[in-house]
């Protein structure tokens, strides 16, 4: 089997499983009036500085005071381009979107007031272990030990979102997405980061997570810092192949929950 034809197979089965991936937050929509707290980008891939970024965050907040309720939004793209920069397809590397958090966090002094009560996606698996034998049987025709393609199925079959509270209820809580669709999430380099919320409802809507809350009213403004980070996976095809991940660095938008 020829070494573009090896390659082909293993890019149009990712994108079977790209179709295949829950949404879960992507498309959804609400009726609450968002107020706009800022966009935010890293040039980190791993431990190298790279010439552009290689995760982009958008942020957004209603509070109602005298509800003692409140909604975050947050909005993640990864940036494969700039991945596909360092690790080149013409190289024999392959490169994904395996894992997108989502974190809404405080670091104010009264933090504790916080309370994370829902978010939306929730915690949803999405199972395609069908397509695994056929991997399998990609890789075994090359020759590529089992430990190798093991790694790579693990990789590729773990779908789906979860929610993950760091400190328990309350101030510290993760969206993590899974093997999210690739074509939806990406945002291209042709497109400014100060330009991605404006490409929400077409085909670089980016990860979404709402995080709902209840805060007492307070005199002072409370201060938030929704966080996101990617972790991309790479695949090298040529030799015995082999496959590592790599994160962005961590970007966030510091800002402050009041009723504007």
């Amino acid at each position: 089997m020829s070494s573009r034809i090896r390659i082909g197979l293993i890019v149009a089965f990712m994108g079977i499983l790209a179709l295949g991936s829950p949404m879960g937050a992507f498309a959804s929509t609400d009726t609450y009036e968002y107020y706009d707290k800022g966009r935010a980008y890293s040039a980190m891939l791993g431990s190298m500085q790279l010439d552009g970024s290689t995760v982009v965050i958008s942020t957004s907040a209603y509070y109602l005071p005298s509800k003692d309720y409140g909604r975050e939004r947050i909005r993640l793209w990864s940036k494969l381009d700039q991945v596909k920069r360092t690790y080149p397809p013409s190289l024999g590397y392959l490169s994904w979107c395996q894992q997108m958090n989502l974190r809404f966090y405080s670091d104010d002094s009264r933090a504790h007031d916080l309370m994370i009560r829902a978010t939306d996606p929730q915690t949803m698996a999405g199972p395609s272990a069908w397509i695994e034998n056929v991997i399998y049987d990609i890789f075994c025709y090359k020759g590529i030990p089992t430990l190798t393609i093991q790694a790579f199925v693990n990789s590729m079959f773990t779908e789906g979102t979860e929610v993950v509270s760091e400190t328990g209820p309350g101030f510290d809580t993760t969206v993590r997405f899974y093997r999210p669709d690739d074509s939806r999430v990406d945002l291209p380099n042709s497109i400014p980061y100060s330009e991605a919320d404006l490409q929400v409802g077409s085909t670089y809507s980016g990860a979404s997570a709402v995080f709902e809350f209840t805060l007492p009213s307070i005199d002072t403004w409370f201060l938030c810092w929704p966080q996101g980070q990617v972790k991309y996976g790479i695949l090298y095809t040529g030799g015995s192949g082999s496959i590592w991940y790599v994160w962005s660095g961590a970007t966030g938008v510091h800002h402050y929950v009041n009723t504007h």
